[in-house]
C-alpha cells in the first residue's frame, strides 16, 4: 500500500513535471525574441517612422514659424522707424534752440516723450 502511495506520487510528479515542461516551452516559443536581424529591423523601422514624424511637424510649422519671423521683423522696422522720428524731431528742436542763440534755455524747450508707442 505505501509503495503503490510512492509510485503514484512519482508518477502525478512526472506527470505535472512534463506538463510544466510542455506549457513552459509553448509559452517560450510564443514569447520569444525575435532574431538580432529581425529585431534590428523592427528599430530601423520605427526609427524611420520616427524621422518622418519629425520631418512632416517641421513642414506643417514652416508657414507658422515665417509668419512669426515677419511678424517680429514688422514690428522691429516699425519701432526703429518711431524712434528714428522721435529722434529726428528732438533733435530738430535741439538744432532750432541751439541757432536761435538759446543755449542755457535750449533744454528746457525740449520736452521728452511721455507715452513710448
Amino acid at each position: 500500500m505505501r509503495v503503490m502511495r510512492l509510485y503514484v506520487a512519482m508518477f502525478l510528479a512526472v506527470v505535472v513535471g512534463m506538463m510544466a515542461l510542455t506549457i513552459g516551452v509553448v509559452l517560450g516559443l510564443i514569447l520569444a525574441p525575435r532574431s538580432g536581424k529581425e529585431l534590428r529591423d523592427e528599430i530601423q523601422a520605427r526609427f524611420r517612422a520616427l524621422q518622418d514624424d519629425v520631418q512632416k511637424k517641421i513642414e506643417e510649422s514652416k508657414p507658422k514659424v515665417g509668419q512669426a519671423v515677419e511678424k517680429g521683423r514688422t514690428g522691429a522696422v516699425k519701432g526703429l522707424d518711431k524712434a528714428k522720428e522721435m529722434v529726428d524731431k528732438y533733435a530738430d528742436a535741439m538744432q532750432t534752440s541751439l541757432s536761435q542763440g538759446e543755449e542755457g534755455t535750449a533744454s528746457s524747450q525740449v520736452t521728452m516723450p511721455s507715452e513710448a508707442s
